[in-house]
């Protein structure tokens, strides 16, 4: 049987004896489509040569494009890479004169053309690190074969004989951006940091000896991030055999009500309304999360959405997953919001969206250094005032930063107001 060997971003280059993909030049490719969607099924691929290929996709993206890769290839099955060399790049660019200096950068980051931009170019060890983890093996790296007028990396893999766990994580990671229906960097970031690193760790783990037990932990931690993230790992182990037709459809039942009242937007709501302790907030939003999971994992079993029904009466935040990452960004840009309008006069304002961005994070300094400027400006009692500035010394960890609002606390308490500067304190204080 002829083998099925792909030639992925083969651009102007037609190679025999290979099916060349290309997604922007329809002159000479086989097929015109995304790389990392490829009309192939599972194990039919007997080998892809990537040449000057994932340099073109973010880490992130990486993580997606390769696994489905792995997916597709037969057990056995070899990947090839190249890519630029980033460090032989680097040394080669300082001996340089500026002509040649010119055509390595370009070597190393691309051209704004169409399909020619680089958004990453990744070191050996790290490459090798990512491809062990989505599952390939025998990670070697060889002398490169192509582009040899500038330093570049090659390496050869291999998807093994038997690795059905990684199999069907491929698939996961496949059916996630499906559900998802967003390319979003930052978005995949926080999901893959907070989440799929713990899925992966359960799946390759307690899994299997604890298959009921582990699945409603995996669906409880995916549903808090997003149902979403829940239905593709549910449809992946339908689609692997892994759980029957009725226990699917119960299953997604589920996740589909949770996913239908805006289950985890409606947690960014509860962490608001949840009592923190200052300088615990870490700690805080570990028992947070441990306690959602479980009423979930609770709700799973009883079959019953009772007691996530408070949770549920919530309002909707408009955030896309939710975890602490999500949390902070959205706390620092409340911070911000509030210095514009301290900037424009607009004290009670202001005042309000610090308060806001504590109830998310209760350790931004600067808020509670800004809340006793405000008090003074708004006339508050002194007592307040000065509960304000004793936050943010408990906060404040830049010795540099104490001093100052010590001094100003002292000047407050001394009656100099007029020698404290009445302005917002914005995020620039903290580069001082």
């Amino acid at each position: 049987m002829e083998k099925l060997k792909l030639n992925l971003g083969s651009g102007i280059v037609y190679r025999p004896e290979y099916v060349n993909i290309d997604k922007f030049d329809n002159s000479l490719a086989d097929i015109v489509c995304d790389v990392s969607d490829l009309p192939f099924d599972a194990g039919s691929v007997d080998s892809i040569d990537a040449l000057q290929l994932i340099e073109h996709f973010d880490y992130i993206h990486c993580v997606y494009v390769l696994s489905e890769w792995f997916r597709l290839l037969k057990p056995e099955g070899v990947l090839i890479i190249e890519t630029p060399d980033l460090y032989n790049s680097f040394k080669k660019l300082k001996k340089e004169n500026a002509e040649k200096q010119k055509i390595t950068l370009q070597w190393l980051y691309g051209i704004d053309s169409c399909g020619m931009q680089h958004k990453v170019v990744l070191p050996f060890e790290l490459l090798r690190m990512l491809l062990e983890n989505i599952g390939f093996e025998d990670v070697l790296e060889e002398k490169q074969r192509t582009h040899k007028y500038e330093r570049g990396l090659r390496i050869v893999c291999r998807k093994p004989l038997s690795c059905r766990s990684s199999e069907m994580f491929a698939l996961f990671r496949k059916y996630l951006r499906m559900e998802l229906a967003v390319d979003d960097s930052d978005v995949l970031i926080s999901i893959e940091n907070y989440y799929i690193k713990e899925i992966h760790g359960i799946f390759f783990g307690d899994y299997w000896d604890e298959k009921e037990e582990s699945l409603n932990r995996i669906i409880a931690k995916a549903a808090v991030c997003n149902p979403k993230i829940a239905l593709a790992f549910c449809r992946m182990l339908f689609e692997s055999g892994e759980i029957d037709e009725e226990e699917y459809g119960g299953k997604t039942e589920m996740i589909s009500y949770l996913l239908d009242n805006e289950f985890h937007r409606k947690l960014f709501t509860l962490w608001s309304r949840y009592k923190k302790t200052v300088l615990k907030t870490d700690s805080d939003y570990e028992r947070f999360i441990e306690n959602i999971e479980s009423q979930v994992v609770g709700m799973l079993k009883a079959r019953d959405y009772g007691t996530l029904e408070y949770i549920l009466s919530l309002t909707a935040a408009e955030i896309d997953v939710f975890n602490l990452h999500v949390v902070q960004l959205a706390s620092r840009k409340m911070f911000n919001c509030g210095v514009k309008e301290f900037c424009r006069k607009n004290c009670d304002d202001s005042r309000s969206l610090f308060l806001e961005s504590l109830k998310l994070n209760p350790e931004n300094v600067l808020c509670y250094w800004n809340l006793a400027r405000l008090g003074i400006v708004l006339g508050y009692k002194d007592e307040n005032v000065l509960e304000e500035y004793d936050n943010a010394l408990l906060t404040v960890r830049d010795k540099k930063i104490k001093m100052m609002i010590e001094k100003e606390r002292e000047l407050f308490c001394m009656g100099k107001m007029h020698e404290i500067l009445k302005v917002a304190v914005s995020e620039d204080a903290l580069n001082v």
